[in-house]
């Protein structure tokens, strides 16, 4: 029954990379698809609204002057200017990351696709497809990286509790609580770079489980070490914040070399640092190779945005560019000003203790704290209490740390989702007083939350979106603007009806036809009439008598034209100038 149920878990969490909801915009504008498949001068942002109402993000896209081309391995992709965490100003983001979510696995779906075709063919990718095939490649990562490593580690813990060698056969409740999990289903899901960290978080965890089995063979003296590195390494580099994680764990490792039995200080002393020492050289070797990768991205991006490897900038500039672009650390250099974090959002300090770790774990969060009361540890020196101390230890050190800066999202807390369910879940499960109530909750809080960020939270802006070319199409406008008001950042990837093939580059480096996007100005407004009124004033102001336009506005159903029309002074200079200046509609 359990395993009938798990695989349907795994049938769910397949199917949810179709879900329409949007969650939050750093699942696209970070994750790669924005990145490198944005269509070009086809989105503008408020701090365009500053510049000269002739400047190129109101130029129509057909037009190459802004177009960023840049080859690597055969491959050509067309961007906009990133977003701010990939400009080379900021550069608080690794760019390997979200090539490994989005561009690989698109890459390995037109590989497959080719091969399954049997003859060598153009294949295009449309919008469609680069938003879902990141989507399921990280679904299917998911069950390798946390499922595979959660159902060793239960495993592990159970040989230890019951002192023999004997595994249980059958699917762990442990991994069915993952598995039912909204935030497995609509977070790990997709490219977020929080899902890859929990990745991360998982396979150290596994590793200091192997550490803890205490069998002290040769191959193991260097494997967990060297694990520990590299897993470290990568992890940093996916997220400045997984070291709040792993540090505990990293710690767990190093006690185990302190507490050799019937050792003197000196050789205790000796085997911490010496473990420190083989952690450290794999650590360095895996950052370096982060920190040359994304030297060679920061490096080869012009002022006005990214060229990635452009033919013209091939050699990489180590000693001027490497303290610049090391990303972990100009992100945390960028976090720790206050000034910066209130252009994100300010939060009170308790936000992640009091909202975001119930809104995203539900019974078992509360459960945590419940068990808090009691005394960490229970003063029983065995590897499932150290276990357990480590998992605590992660929990209370992320939420204390997290908590210390003012901007808290719940997407921050999601690697908690690892020591939650390892330490609870089964606890949960098993009790008598409120096993049944505890699943009853759990089935009915993860169905909720699953329909409504899955599905229904910020649901039509992506569908949109993708509509926008063919409505534009049909419409008898020569040219276009649409603006999207009070929804989340609009992306434009949506908007090809098919993106340049990721096996082939056209001759002679060519730039990508004006077909490919189309050519329509697509305006994130935010929640501010203002910024709509000026960017038709900068749109419209030069253009000639007979010129004609496509006004279209995308809004939540209770925010239309008439915000503009009726409540707001704005009405009088939008009507005068888009019906009597520029001789356009305005469709809702």
């Amino acid at each position: 029954m359990r395993t009938l149920l798990y695989v349907s878990l795994i049938i769910l969490r397949l199917i949810a990379v179709l879900q329409p909801g949007y969650i939050h915009p750093d699942e696209l504008f970070q994750g790669g698809q924005e990145l490198f498949f944005g269509c070009p001068n086809d989105i503008s942002h408020l701090e365009f609204l500053q510049d000269d109402p002739q400047s190129a993000p109101f130029t129509s896209s057909s037009s190459t002057k802004q177009i960023k081309r840049y080859n690597h391995e055969g491959a050509l992709y067309v961007n906009i200017i990133a977003t701010w965490e990939f400009q080379k100003a900021n550069a608080v983001r690794s760019s390997v990351p979200p090539s490994f979510m989005t561009v690989l696995p698109l890459w390995i779906y037109c590989k497959l696709r080719q091969w399954c075709s049997g003859a060598w063919k153009s294949w295009t990718l449309s919008g469609w497809e680069i938003l879902t095939i990141p989507r399921l490649f990280m679904a299917l990562l998911s069950i390798v990286a946390v499922d595979f490593l959660l159902y060793f580690i239960v495993r592990k813990r159970e040989t230890w509790i019951s002192n023999n060698n004997q595994i249980k056969k059958g699917v762990p409740i442990e991994l069915l609580i993952f598995a039912s999990s909204w935030t497995t289903v609509c977070f790990l899901t997709r490219p977020f770079s929080n899902s890859l960290e929990t990745f991360c978080i998982s396979l150290l965890c596994a590793v200091s489980v192997i550490d803890m089995e205490g069998k002290r063979l040769r191959y193991q003296s260097f494997l967990v070490p060297l694990l520990t590195g590299i897993v470290c390494s990568v992890g940093l580099f996916v997220r400045f914040t997984f070291v709040i994680f792993a540090l505990p764990v990293v710690l767990a490792i190093l006690l185990t070399r302190f507490e050799i039995n019937n050792a003197t200080m000196y050789a205790k002393i000796k085997s911490v640092l010496s473990c420190i020492l083989l952690i450290a050289i794999p650590f360095l070797v895996t950052s370096s190779f982060f920190v040359c990768q994304d030297v060679n991205f920061y490096s080869s991006q012009s002022d006005n945005g990214p060229d990635l490897y452009s033919t013209s900038t091939k050699t990489m500039k180590l000693n001027n560019d490497f303290r610049k672009y090391v990303a972990p650390w100009n992100a945390s250099r960028y976090n720790s000003k206050m000034e910066n974090l209130a252009e994100h959002g300010l939060h009170p300090r308790i936000t992640h203790i009091v909202v975001n770790l119930p809104m995203l774990f539900g019974p078992v969060a509360i459960y945590f704290y419940v068990s808090m009361l009691k005394t960490i540890g229970g003063g029983k020196d065995s590897k499932q209490s150290r276990m357990d101390n480590m998992l605590r230890g992660m929990i209370v050190f992320g939420l204390a740390m997290l908590s210390s800066a003012p901007h808290q999202e719940p997407r921050f807390l999601l690697p908690l989702v690892i020591p939650l369910i390892l330490l609870h879940a089964r606890d949960l499960y098993e009790s008598e007083s409120f096993g049944n109530v505890f699943m009853v909750i759990w089935i009915i809080f993860n169905m909720l939350l699953m329909v409504f960020f899955g599905g229904l939270h910020q649901g039509a802006v992506l569908s949109s979106v993708m509509s926008l070319p063919d409505i534009l199409h049909k419409s008898s406008m020569s040219d276009g603007i649409v603006i999207y008001y009070n929804t989340y950042m609009p992306p434009t990837f949506l908007l090809r009806r098919h993106s340049l093939n990721l096996l082939t580059a056209p001759q002679n480096n060519q730039a990508v036809s004006p077909q490919t996007c189309p050519s329509f100005i697509v305006f994130d407004a935010q929640s501010s009439r203002e910024n709509v009124l000026e960017l038709l004033s900068k749109r419209f102001s030069c253009r000639g008598e007979e010129y004609q336009s496509s006004v279209y506005l995308v809004a939540p159903p209770v925010k239309t034209i008439q915000d503009f029309v009726e409540n707001s002074v704005l009405s009088v200079n939008i009507i005068e100038l888009v019906s009597t200046v520029c001789k356009s509609n305005i469709t809702t």
